[in-house]
């Protein structure tokens, strides 16, 4: 089985796919940077076109989204959700199904504390992978998929 873990941002989204057969292993990994000078638009559009590119790549069967959050600023929120959407359209486009997952429950599924700091989800990544990552948007985008993997073994094994 393959995830495909995503941590949506307008400036930067971080992804990470995650294969597990016989064991887990991380199979690629990335940032999706837009310009951040193009216009909302274009950074949108680069975000779907880059998801879509990793998907026909990868073909991963399940997509793992960290909701996003932001805060007090309306604004920001909108143009954040814009982003979310245009990468739930390609999945969308791509007939993959999507998971969305609050930040909380990625930590504690990945750093076993729902408060955990980006550096802990860092290193708990990094042991369960065993892989070196050094940028939180694709530790984050991994642990998400590996949050999404354990919910889908934890649902099988509820049903035997």
């Amino acid at each position: 089985m393959k995830i495909l873990g995503l941590d949506v941002g307008l400036c930067k989204t971080g992804w990470g796919l995650i294969k597990k057969g016989k064991k887990l292993q991380c199979v690629d990994y990335g940032l999706i940077k837009p310009n951040p000078k193009l216009p909302l638009e274009q950074r949108l559009a680069l975000l779907w076109s880059n998801t879509m590119n990793i998907i026909h790549t990868h073909n991963p069967e399940n997509i793992a989204i960290e909701q996003t959050f932001f805060g007090l600023n309306a604004s920001s929120g909108i143009r954040l959700g814009a982003a979310y959407g245009a990468i739930i359209s390609a999945a969308g486009l791509a007939k993959v199904p999507v998971t969305s997952y609050p930040t909380t429950v990625i930590k504690q599924k990945v750093a076993g504390k729902g408060n955990a700091t980006k550096e802990d989800v860092m290193s708990f990544v990094c042991k369960i992978l065993k892989t070196e990552i050094d940028q939180e948007d694709i530790s984050d985008a991994l642990a998400t998929a590996i949050c999404h993997l354990q919910k889908i073994e934890n649902n099988s094994q509820e049903i035997a």
